[in-house]
């Protein structure tokens, strides 16, 4: 009854995952996503200040953001599903490899939801769910912080680990 792994731990997939190239290029893909968020937030309270006054709640996506942040959230999906792949039949989804999967889990949510919402027809953020959601977008900044911390924080172990060895 041993379910075999899907992917061998000397395979390439898994070096590449493992690689420091590849967690470069996700953090960099985690900072353009809350680089963009940032400027749309700012973007969206400028016009809300405008719009209360007109007595209108509704904003059009922004077309040059649109594609963007698709093409990071569909990153962000592939990355989970090779770590999924990566660490069948052990997948946790609760903890993962970081110790706190359930919280990125929750942000990728929310981030595929923002996409598709700038996808529907009519105003952006017309609906209360649509506006709860744009809201909670603030997350993904907490989202980088939290990868910035996990891998500075590997980054920082092993200098100390190599200080520890020197003082001895």
């Amino acid at each position: 009854s041993h379910v075999p792994r899907l992917v061998s731990e000397a395979s390439c997939l898994v070096r590449m995952v493992q690689s420091e190239m590849y967690r470069a290029f996700i953090f960099c893909v985690l900072l353009l996503d809350t680089i963009l968020i940032i400027y749309e937030q700012l973007r969206v309270s400028d016009k809300i200040l405008v719009s209360r006054e007109a007595g209108t709640m509704s904003f059009e996506a922004d077309m040059a953001l649109m594609v963007p942040l698709d093409i990071i959230c569909c990153l962000l999906w592939v990355d989970l599903f090779i770590w999924l792949i990566i660490e069948f039949p052990k997948c946790d989804l609760v903890f993962g490899p970081e110790g706190f999967r359930w919280f990125t889990n929750l942000v990728l949510i929310q981030n595929t939801v923002d996409v598709i919402s700038m996808h529907v027809q009519g105003s952006r953020l017309s609906s209360n769910f649509a506006l709860v959601v744009f809201q909670l977008s603030c997350l993904r900044v907490v989202r980088l912080l939290a990868m910035f911390f996990v891998l500075a924080g590997a980054r920082m172990q092993r200098k100390v680990g190599e200080l520890h060895i020197m003082v001895r």
